[in-house]
């Protein structure tokens, strides 16, 4: 693989990269944005609280960036970049993305002096309960920094690469910046990782824990009950968190978590790693159920998926959990060793409630990689 900090074949002229970046899937939550008056690079999308999450390996975005510098251009303008998706020319896409690059225009100067043709295509459906864009957010800072690699020579060095990856990819969208690293990963500040957290970018887990064996080959089947766009977005929920009733009660509770959690991915604690990560799930819904004005974003299966999901770890004695992100798709998250076992009892007593039987099998993955420098 080539190296991410070093991407010699491509000349500051043109060249092209293509990243993948995947999803991941929050175990604490990010919900609440701390509010900024000056709103820019260093100072967007900042957490409320901390959060833990896990990176997915099979569902991911990837971005074929392509470039070529013109010395008659004196600034970036929407005509001066081109975004297909799928193949496809989508100009409500197009606008976003230029919208994010703007923003971050200040970080990277150079790119008033570049034509850019972005390519984006997912492994998973749009709307299927997994966060794209955590993923293609990702990819899209990488692929900025990599620019940045061959236009100015700014690093050498992998780990500053990645942070300032995390911190531009988090400035587009918040859940982002855990996607720049595998496995259990950290975003926001907390006390129980002190000097190291932080709210601008994420930090891999592994680098400051001993993970448990037990949770070294980690499972998630995401269970497609309603394909549809939500009604209400994740920034109006993020927004709602201001005026919130609970917010204080909810910020003090997420704090907690990351520490407790960390202690259970050292000890191998599956019974309390099943308490803390379906409590945060069932806590961030009931936070948009007692929000002003409050919203379901739940459906009845997502219910009856929750139920059958209980019922069949006490019977079994499966180590097997359920989280959900801001829609009514259930995560199931378990041990890979249990694979077979679990997919049976998706595919005879979960399929029939979900929406054309559909579900992903992924499972924890190690991160982004970079497949074409050329």
């Amino acid at each position: 693989m080539p190296n991410p900090t070093n991407p010699n074949p491509n000349s500051k002229d043109r060249g092209r990269f293509q990243w993948r970046a995947p999803s991941n899937i929050a175990l604490i939550k990010y919900w609440g944005k701390k509010i900024n008056v000056n709103v820019n690079v260093n100072t967007d999308q900042l957490p409320a609280t901390p959060s833990i999450s896990f990176t997915l390996e099979n569902s991911y975005t990837e971005i074929d960036f392509s470039y070529e510098r013109d010395e008659s251009l004196s600034e970036f303008s929407i005509e001066s970049m081109q975004f297909f998706f799928e193949n496809s020319e989508q100009p409500k896409f197009q606008d976003k993305i230029y919208k994010f690059l703007k923003k971050v225009e200040g970080e990277f100067p150079f790119l008033k002096k570049y034509r850019l043709k972005i390519k984006s295509s997912n492994s998973f459906p749009h709307s299927a309960g997994i966060a794209s864009s955590a993923s293609s957010m990702a990819a899209l800072a990488l692929c900025l920094l990599s620019l940045e690699k061959v236009n100015n020579n700014s690093t050498n060095d992998e780990k500053e690469f990645l942070r300032r990856a995390s911190e531009i990819a988090r400035s587009f969208s918040g859940s982002a910046a855990r996607s720049i690293y595998g496995n259990f990963v950290l975003w926001g500040e907390s006390e129980f990782f002190p000097g190291v957290s932080s709210d601008h970018w994420a930090i891999p887990l592994s680098e400051h824990l001993k993970i448990h064996k037990n949770f070294s080959q980690m499972m998630d089947a995401v269970l497609i009950v309603d394909s549809s766009v939500k009604k209400v977005s994740s920034s109006a929920g993020h927004a709602l968190m201001n005026e919130h009733p609970f917010k204080e009660g909810r910020y003090q509770s997420a704090n907690k978590r990351i520490g407790q959690l960390a202690k259970v991915l050292e000890s191998g604690d599956y019974d309390e790693f099943i308490e803390i990560v379906e409590s945060e799930a069932l806590t961030l819904h009931a936070l948009m159920m007692s929000s002003s004005p409050y919203y379901l974003l739940l459906k009845p299966e997502s219910l009856v998926l929750m139920e059958k999901i209980w019922e069949f770890r006490r019977e079994s004695k499966i180590p097997l959990c359920f989280t959900i992100d801001a829609g009514p798709n259930i995560h199931l998250i378990y041990p890979a060793q249990y694979y077979q076992r679990v997919r049976d009892f998706i595919e005879l007593q979960l399929a029939h409630y979900l929406d054309k039987r559909n579900w992903i099998c992924d499972e924890m993955g190690t991160g982004p990689a970079m497949i074409i420098e050329k």
